[in-house]
């Protein structure tokens, strides 16, 4: 699959990985209210990103999609 993080030696992901960070269960005590108000983009949706951003939508946030036009 061609995508930016397939295309770093094994070196180059793993310190991009180590720039992540995991969100712990507490900071969703809230559910996830704190989102509320951001834009959301899914860029390049693939098979599951289009239905999980319904899903998203339907849970009252705001959700734009990036696509490229062959994939319209």
């Amino acid at each position: 699959m061609s995508n930016y993080f397939n295309t770093l030696n094994l070196r180059q992901q793993l310190r991009q990985l180590g720039q992540c960070r995991f969100m712990d269960k507490a900071e969703f005590a809230n559910g996830c209210s704190f989102i509320k108000d951001w834009n959301i983009v899914i860029v390049g949706c693939g098979a599951q990103g289009l239905n999980q951003g319904l899903n998203m939508r339907d849970s009252g946030l705001n959700i734009s999609y990036a696509l490229r036009d062959e994939a319209i």
